[in-house]
């Protein structure tokens, strides 16, 4: 049976991007996501591909010290990237998450600047958590590491492999205390993209590109 419920539009810019970015999705062996997720119609896993995808390189907002660009929405930070650690920078990984999907029109009803909220409040915004090893990746799932860290699927490859884009990633580590820390890191630091070997792209293994075990893959329900 077919709905008659509306779909959530795109940001326009975002549709303007697509034709652009579809080449970005595409894997290294001419594979991509987009079109096999396109058969299961609209969601908006698609979106926030493109809208990760399409922030590649930017910082943290205005208030990065390696990139002070805005989103490519015209924004001036990633929800609370800029001001989140009490006013200053905060780790910024969950914020850019957050965005992409909001703004690719999934519920994003419980989560913040906490990378696990991905799982923790999926029975509230309706995504849906995968952990089990068989399950491959889609376009736009959040892949969560534990409490430390969660990016955005942006191509899965025919063998298997997947590539992540990550907010908050690369930033530079200084002494100091807790809140200088944080705050230095996260303007020092950038959107950037992993490739991640299908060998270690199943849940519950190490990731030597990002650096973490990953613990579940998060499926964005649309609003």
């Amino acid at each position: 049976m077919t709905s008659t419920t509306p779909r959530p539009a795109l940001p326009r810019r975002a549709v303007a991007l697509g034709a652009l970015l579809a080449a970005a999705l595409v894997a290294a062996d001419g594979s991509t996501a987009f079109a096999a997720d396109a058969a299961f119609g609209w969601h908006p896993g698609l979106g926030a591909a493109l809208l990760a995808r399409a922030n590649e390189g930017r910082g943290a907002g205005t208030c990065s010290t390696v990139n002070p660009e805005r989103n490519v929405l015209g924004g001036t930070a990633f929800g609370e990237s800029c001001t989140g650690n009490g006013g200053e920078p905060e780790y910024w990984c969950a914020d850019f998450a957050k965005w992409v999907w909001q703004h690719a029109g999934a519920d994003v009803t419980g989560l913040d600047g906490w990378a696990h909220n991905f799982v923790d409040h999926a029975h509230a915004n309706g995504s849906r958590v995968h952990t089990d090893r068989g399950y491959r990746p889609r376009l736009g799932d959040a892949a969560v590491y534990s409490v430390h860290h969660v990016g955005i699927v942006t191509a899965v490859s025919r063998d298997g492999s997947v590539e992540i884009t990550n907010g908050d990633w690369g930033g530079e580590d200084i002494p100091g205390d807790l809140r200088t820390e944080e705050a230095h890191f996260a303007r020092t630091s950038r959107v950037v993209t992993e490739r991640v070997a299908a060998a270690q792209a199943p849940v519950n293994s190490f990731q030597t590109a990002q650096h973490y075990v990953v613990t579940a893959y998060v499926t964005p329900r649309g609003r």
